[in-house]
């Protein structure tokens, strides 16, 4: 829009001079010569006088009025109509340098304009071919630079893109060779137990064995199978968490009563201090899966007749909960990978598969929380903060 207006205007305002300058050619050169007519006329009475009189001829009039003035025979030239009108006639040539200047201006113009377009055709094709290092930004104000930066903006946005799709395809890859590790073993064992119940000479408790053998294996392989959707589901957006404000008390209640037959198995002592007043902005179930994982870890490495103590306090920033049991240290080794997906430490749990605290850390970091591990003294502690919004 900016270009074609200029264009309007370089065009119009060569309009405007051309049709001035002719005027004005025009109207001088009436004017110079009805003047030019009159000088003569009155030249010529003066130097008739003269040689009326004086019996002189025309040049010699004229030679001694210019010696009692002074002036040279150049003077008079001013008066001669034929040099004013050669003079007058190259005023024509003004709109004929203004048309080439304006054409040379106009020329640079375009050619600047095609430029800048050319380069922005060769960074496309560079970004068609996968190099998203050029820079292409451009800091002036017309549309071209406008489109420019657009075009970088965009550029900008599929290299993230680029980078995001690169990533998820390695965690994928990851993912499905972790995933084809954890279910061969039970897959292993179950074709084993089977080859066995096939055999002839088999005791029925034996037999019985191996099918409780396979019943929990295949209970294994579901946990597994279940907990990776729910994880899925949560990295590729397809959740939607439902955030609201829910009482802290209630979570932890529902999720130790899910737990209560274990706690009950082990002899655990279980101590819960949470205000009744204290509210959190999280999604209600999904909390509930991750202190699930939480307490079953805690289940799984404290002693029994341990304890695990469940506290929470509030400030202006956030709801801080705790969850700390007794038992065996985790090492300072096995600290940064705890959330990993199927890590397992060096005293990792024999029904340990490695996959419920990276869910946990998934769950919270979806609510905008945050989630530490502390292991020391035999007493292991993880730590929830809840952000207020």
């Amino acid at each position: 829009m900016k270009n074609k207006r200029l264009i309007k205007y370089i065009l119009m305002s060569f309009i405007v001079l051309f049709f001035t300058t002719f005027i004005t050619v025009i109207i001088e050169n009436d004017t110079n010569s009805k003047q030019n007519e009159k000088i003569n006329d009155e030249i010529s009475k003066i130097i008739n006088v003269f040689v009326d009189q004086y019996g002189l001829s025309e040049k010699e009039v004229i030679d001694i009025y210019l010696k009692s003035q002074n002036k040279d025979h150049t003077i008079i030239n001013k008066y001669d109509f034929l040099n004013t009108t050669e003079y007058n006639n190259k005023i024509y040539l003004i709109p004929l340098i203004t048309f080439i200047l304006i054409s040379l201006l106009y020329y640079f113009y375009i050619y600047r304009y095609n430029k800048r377009l050319k380069e922005i055709d060769n960074y496309l094709f560079q970004v068609l071919k996968g190099d998203y290092s050029l820079d292409i930004r451009d800091y002036k104000e017309d549309n071209l630079s406008i489109l420019k930066n657009d075009i970088y903006k965009i550029t900008v946005l599929l290299k993230e893109k680029s980078d995001s799709l690169e990533e998820e395809k390695k965690q994928l890859e990851s993912t499905l060779s972790d995933i084809s590790h954890q279910i061969k073993t039970p897959l292993t064992s179950i074709l084993i137990n089977n080859e066995l119940l096939l055999k002839d000479k088999i005791s029925n408790e034996d037999k019985e064995t191996l099918i409780n053998s396979n019943t929990k294996q295949l209970e294994r392989i579901n946990f597994l199978v279940t907990s990776l959707l729910k994880i899925s589901r949560l990295n590729s957006g397809t959740v939607i968490l439902d955030i609201k404000k829910c009482n802290l008390s209630e979570i932890i209640k529902t999720s130790i009563e899910n737990l209560d037959v274990f706690l009950e198995i082990k002899e655990i002592e279980l101590s819960v201090e949470i205000d009744e007043n204290i509210y959190v902005e999280v999604d209600f179930n999904w909390t509930v899966e991750a202190i699930i994982n939480i307490l079953k870890n805690a289940i799984n490495y404290t002693p029994n007749k341990g304890k695990i103590k469940i506290e929470a306090e509030c400030n202006p920033i956030y709801v801080k909960l705790e969850i700390t049991n007794t038992g065996n240290t985790i090492s300072k080794e096995d600290l940064p990978h705890i959330f990993k997906r199927f890590y397992r430490g060096k005293n990792a749990h024999q029904d340990s598969i490695g996959i419920g605290l990276n869910m946990t850390m998934n769950i919270i970091k979806k609510e905008k929380g945050d989630i530490t591990v502390e292991s020391k003294d035999n007493n292991t502690t993880f730590t929830i903060k809840f952000y207020k919004v």
